[in-house]
């Protein structure tokens, strides 16, 4: 009974003096030591640093893969893009479903599973038509984490199972404001606030002449603020023969997280833990310190083609080689890139009278993104498809779908393929609430 023990304190005190080395060796037992994966939950890329990062939440801009930072549109409110405000003339609220299916599939075994969840709300409305300042104010994902793995394996005669689950993420609350220096030029500044609990565990379980469990968490709180810019600029005249050409950039600063770890280790001397006191406990003293979110960039073009037809494209950059969680860098990072073109069809903008048909918005794009994952030296990659449409509810509300798939990694060098299924349904509410009627 005394090796057994030894042997699970060998197992999980590796790391007791750093606690940032959590993830880093579990990313070893997940993706890089030779292991057969036997169930995840959700994306099993979301065990890395702050989770899956939610590129974008607009159904409208989904829908087109992820082209906003240049497209200005009255019936939708693009919270992550405050320069694009400016069209807006109605009170807009809005608030969205977000589901995500995942086929995961290593070189031997696959596994499909899906959760959806609250895609997060916002309101916008107009403070100063003249100069067409409007104010947004909403919440929402900023990160995922949702994973489950397990595996099993032996050392030194003794056979053992493992299993890893986390689960949590940041959101984030923002404030802004858009404003028109001229007809051509506009401006976005917004407030964000970041927040959030990550929690990870490790089940082992070992099997000898008695059995051994143990239970470690961590549990990871995140706050901190941060400032966004942005500005879209719509050329005067026409260009390449189109109604309208416009150019778009956003930039999020740097945020430093304020970050709280919690940590608990049980042990029991039986498999049944569940119904059972533990052997032993060990609580340990909670440990401070910063995490750096890195600056995010984006830059695109948007083209109204015509009175019906608009397309676009849009680069976005994030800088996750400055990425550092106690002032680690965690070596599964790199910068990311991805690059989106997509294009919207409207035949009737002006709704009054018009036949139904005719007024709902056809939306597509397609999208390469370099995720910022490095697993085993390799880069993890994605390409995806994504279309949509804009159903009219009531006036100028609209009822929005966007899909997407896409597919990520690969199944070489023990590395994990993901087919990814997304769907995103929103309701933006057009109203005349908090608008003060024009004076006669």
């Amino acid at each position: 009974m005394k090796h057994i023990f030894n042997f699970t304190f060998y197992i999980f005190n590796l790391r007791n003096k750093k606690y940032s080395y959590f993830l880093l060796l579990t990313s070893y037992f997940l993706l890089i030591a030779p292991c057969s994966l036997l169930y995840t939950q959700g994306s099993v890329y979301s065990q890395f640093g702050l989770g899956e990062i939610r590129t974008t939440i607009n159904t409208r801009s989904f829908a087109m893969s992820g082209i906003g930072v240049a497209s200005k549109e009255k019936r939708s409110f693009d919270f992550s893009h405050p320069a694009t405000w400016g069209e807006i003339n109605r009170t807009i609220f809005s608030a969205g479903f977000y589901y995500q299916g995942i086929k995961s599939s290593d070189a031997t075994n696959s596994v499909f599973l899906s959760k959806g969840n609250f895609n997060g709300a916002a309101l916008a409305f107009p403070v100063y038509m003249p100069k067409n300042i409007v104010f947004g104010i909403g919440i929402l994902p900023v990160t995922n984490v949702n994973y489950e793995v397990q595996n099993s394996d032996a050392q030194r005669g003794i056979n053992y199972s493992t299993k890893y689950f986390g689960s949590g993420g940041l959101s984030q609350f923002t404030s802004g404001l858009s404003y028109n220096l001229s007809e051509q030029l506009s401006f976005g500044f917004a407030y964000n606030y970041y927040f959030g609990t990550i929690e990870r565990n490790e089940h082992f379980l070992s099997y000898s002449l008695q059995t051994v469990t143990t239970i470690k968490t961590l549990s990871q709180h995140y706050s901190g603020s941060g400032l966004q810019l942005g500005a879209l600029y719509k050329f005067p005249r026409s260009l390449f023969n189109t109604k309208q050409f416009s150019l778009g950039v956003q930039f999020s600063a740097p945020v430093t997280l304020s970050t709280e770890n919690d940590s608990i280790v049980k042990y029991y001397a039986t498999d049944d833990f569940y119904s059972q006191n533990p052997t032993s406990v060990r609580a340990n003293t909670s440990q401070s310190f910063s995490t750096l979110l890195p600056l995010n960039f984006s830059v695109g073009a948007s083209s109204q083609i015509d009175e019906q037809f608009q397309v676009g494209m849009e680069l976005q950059f994030q800088n996750w080689k400055n990425f550092k969680e106690n002032t680690i860098h965690p070596k599964e990072f790199e910068n990311s890139i991805r690059f989106g073109v997509g294009g919207e069809y409207l035949a009737i903008k002006n709704e009054s009278g018009e036949p139904y048909f005719s007024r709902i918005a056809y939306r597509f794009g397609l999208h390469y993104a370099k995720t910022p994952y490095v697993i085993n030296g390799t880069s993890i990659n994605e390409i995806g498809i994504s279309a949509g449409f804009g159903l009219p509810v009531a006036l100028e509300s609209r009822l929005n779908f966007g899909f997407e798939f896409s597919q990520r990694g690969k199944t070489d060098l023990n590395l994990l393929k993901e087919d990814i299924f997304r769907l995103i349904i929103s309701f933006d509410a057009n109203e005349l609430m908090f608008v003060r009627p024009e004076k006669e």
